[in-house]
């Protein structure tokens, strides 16, 4: 997993974060492996106290983009926030990234607010959210 987070995010994770994690909600770690072998994209997310899913990181591979990797991830993770009985999905994506904030809008998040230098390098993110009551 880490090595697809740092080839494919524009901010540095460190593995200490990647085991954190991995450590709060095992079920919410998830990895697309390519036919061919590989990773094709990795997704790590955490449950909130409030009891909602947060997505902390979703990675897919250059080669494997608009290939359903990122899809199948995102499909997975709510079917596994519904299991636990999550009531919403949520996560930040960087304001200047507009295809993932595509991506994102097509999956049903929506943009719900800003959030001012959330980022290692000052940038700043929508807050995205899904309402699961509504999926």
């Amino acid at each position: 997993m880490y090595g697809i987070y740092t080839e494919n995010l524009d901010d540095y994770v460190s593995a200490d974060a990647i085991e954190f994690f991995m450590l709060q909600w095992p079920r919410g770690q998830l990895v697309a492996e390519a036919v061919t072998g590989g990773t094709a994209g990795a997704l790590s997310s955490f449950v909130m106290e409030d009891g909602a899913v947060s997505v902390a990181l979703l990675a897919v591979g250059g080669p494997f983009r608009g290939m359903g990797a990122g899809s199948a991830l995102m499909d997975r993770i709510m079917a596994e926030s519904i299991a636990v009985g999550a009531p919403r999905v949520q996560l930040e994506v960087r304001v200047t990234n507009g295809p993932a904030i595509s991506f994102y809008e097509r999956h049903g998040f929506v943009r719900t607010e800003t959030v001012r230098g959330i980022y290692g390098d000052g940038g700043d993110g929508y807050r995205m959210v899904l309402d699961l009551g509504r999926v």
